[in-house]
């Protein structure tokens, strides 16, 4: 796990200071954990870094549930019925932004698989959205295979009851018609539309 240290903002938009004992001011800063980092065996790329939000890692469970996992561990396995992962070009957050006010806008299991430098920018929006999965490869068609790999290898360690999709950031995914069919596949039972 990675701890990172963010100024804490008063409501100005100014940093928080203190006194000490000696009557002189100092930064009051705030340590705050948002990402996760692991590594992944990608054939061909050997281990891959990868960041993930830390939500992934104490998600609450609700009800009964929570009560449970909380005697047991200290962190709970966060619980969607589907979790989706749309590869996105790491330095363009344009379709991004476009996703989560559109199609993914208050859903809490979309991700974006992104990669290339770690920049400040994508640093910040990280941080901003907690909605990113960024894999330290290049952004490129190859690296292309690399976030795949990871995203399912993520997901399936993160989300081990959920079912993964893939898409990418030029798609639209309804959600609920998703998670439907896949219900009706669960239960034996197939949606039948007429076209």
């Amino acid at each position: 796990m990675t701890m990172l240290t963010v100024p804490t903002l008063c409501d100005g938009g100014e940093e928080a200071t203190s006194k000490t004992g000696r009557g002189e001011r100092m930064d009051v800063r705030e340590e705050i954990r948002f990402f996760g980092e692991e590594k992944a065996l990608v054939p061909g790329m050997d281990f891959v870094t990868y960041r993930y939000p830390t939500s992934w890692d104490r998600q609450p469970l609700g009800g009964a549930e929570s009560a449970a996992a909380a005697t047991t561990t200290t962190t709970t396995t966060p619980s969607f019925p589907m979790v989706v992962g749309v590869l996105s070009v790491g330095h363009s957050p344009e379709p991004r932004n476009v996703i989560r006010a559109t199609w993914a806008f208050g859903h809490h299991n979309v991700f974006f698989i992104v990669s290339g430098e770690w920049t400040e920018s994508l640093e910040r929006e990280f941080a901003e959205n907690g909605d990113l999965l960024w894999v330290d490869a290049p952004e490129s068609y190859r690296g292309v295979t690399a976030k795949v790999l990871v995203w399912l290898g993520a997901a399936a360690k993160h989300f081990p009851r959920s079912a993964v999709l893939k898409t990418d950031d030029d798609s639209y995914v309804t959600i609920g018609l998703t998670r439907s069919l896949y219900h009706a596949r669960q239960d034996g039972k197939f949606l039948r539309r007429k076209v």
